[in-house]
């Protein structure tokens, strides 16, 4: 099992040296009133980062209301009292 992830560890950090080295271009990037360039591969590093940093709060925040849903799910099944779906109001007939 370890030669199994070691084998996939170093197989995906070739495959990050392959995509570094196609993506060595420098790519513009225009910030308000300036230019930048930046290679694109730092520019898909940089984008990876940021999805990453914000995904981790909002998982983290869903969890927590998974979470609550579920205790109170629970305290109120445990208490004899279950909710059942409500439906939605049918449109009034004329």
């Amino acid at each position: 099992m370890q030669k199994f992830i070691s084998f996939l560890v170093w197989s995906l950090l070739l495959l990050l040296l392959i995509l570094v080295f196609q993506n060595l271009d420098p790519v513009t990037i225009r910030l308000l009133f300036r230019n930048v360039d930046v290679p694109a591969a730092l520019l898909i590093g940089m984008s990876w980062l940021a999805g990453a940093l914000t995904a981790r709060p909002l998982t983290r925040m869903l969890m927590k209301t998974v979470r609550k849903d579920s205790q109170v799910e629970s305290a109120s099944t445990a208490a004899g009292t279950t909710s059942s779906p409500q439906s939605p109001e049918s449109p009034a007939s004329s």
